[in-house]
């Protein structure tokens, strides 16, 4: 990701979701830790789940400013979203999903 790009709220089709940031430059803390606003801070790695119309009173997004190694694994079809940022820096990650193939070996209630 370069200055200024974003990827907007989306889930996986496939089973278990990861991805590990390889490279997170030191402007992006810099920006992050200056930042005041409410939301997610900038170059946020945020999940959701639920309805986004909750009450005020109830918590269903969870924001995670990543680090250079830092690996996330989560289910697929968990809403994620990350958070643009301003500095002049690429941040490096890879994605993956992975799709569980051989099922019947799991108990019937897994799924």
């Amino acid at each position: 990701m370069k200055s200024g790009e974003f990827n907007p709220s989306h889930t996986h089709a496939s089973d278990i979701s990861f991805v590990i940031f390889l490279s997170v430059p030191e402007q992006i803390h810099k920006e992050a830790s200056k930042f005041e606003g409410i939301g997610p801070a900038p170059g946020s790695i945020i999940f959701h789940y639920g309805e986004t119309t909750s009450p005020k009173w109830t918590n269903n997004e969870f924001s995670y400013r990543p680090r250079t190694g830092d690996l996330f694994i989560f289910p697929a079809l968990l809403q994620h979203w990350v958070a643009p940022f301003q500095a002049d820096a690429t941040r490096i990650s890879v994605s993956g999903n992975l799709t569980i193939t051989n099922r019947q070996k799991f108990p019937k209630d897994y799924f």
